[in-house]
């Protein structure tokens, strides 16, 4: 079987987002410190997304401006720059998250393994649209990314951080209503399939 993507940095479908005002300060400079120390001290734009992940995770799950101010004075980089490595990923968010985040992948392999039919049941079961970026209930934010790096087991969703794939219609319904109900659905998410083996050049 062939894999189309290896890559864990997920890149997004949807335009580059507006950046929300607002200050932000890093909690704890040892935390960020401990960031910088892991690469040399003229390469500090090389902690730009590891700063990206600390200031979200402490600025309650999302970026705004004063999150890209801050790295861009502790690395040196363009204020551009660190908004562009921000946008870039689907990691980052750009606004408050609501309750669960699910990104369904729209990378080739989901493409073509019934990416339409896993899109509608997503839409049904989280009652929201990928359009309107989520759920009207503000449970679930939906996000369509370009590859989630499991092409091998297409297709493919992340939850709340959690991988599901081999996925099929019955199977998302089953894990969205689990998860609205605050029911534990990690079961769910085994893999059915083993990877692609590397071919060995000789």
């Amino acid at each position: 079987m062939l894999s189309f993507c290896s890559a864990k940095s997920f890149s997004r479908v949807r335009p580059k987002a507006t950046l929300l005002e607002g200050a932000f300060e890093f909690k704890d400079k040892a935390q960020v410190d401990a960031i910088f120390a892991k690469y040399p001290p003229d390469r500090k734009r090389a902690a730009i997304i590891p700063l990206l992940h600390l200031g979200q995770e402490q600025n309650g799950g999302f970026i705004n401006r004063g999150v890209i101010t801050a790295i861009s004075k502790l690395t040196g980089s363009p204020f551009g720059r660190v908004h562009e490595t921000a946008t870039f990923y689907s990691m980052f968010r750009f606004k408050p998250p609501r309750k669960h985040t699910l990104e369904r992948c729209n990378g080739l392999s989901c493409h073509i393994t019934r990416s339409k039919a896993i899109k509608a049941a997503i839409e049904r079961a989280c009652k929201g649209t990928f359009k309107d970026g989520g759920s009207k209930d503000g449970q679930f934010d939906l996000e369509e990314v370009e590859c989630l790096g499991a092409c091998a087991n297409a297709p493919v969703i992340i939850l709340d951080g959690v991988y599901y794939q081999n996925l099929d219609e019955a199977k998302i319904e089953e894990i969205i209503k689990r998860v609205r109900e605050g029911k534990d659905a990690t079961e769910l998410s085994a893999v059915k399939t083993r990877p692609p083996i590397p071919a060995t050049i000789h």
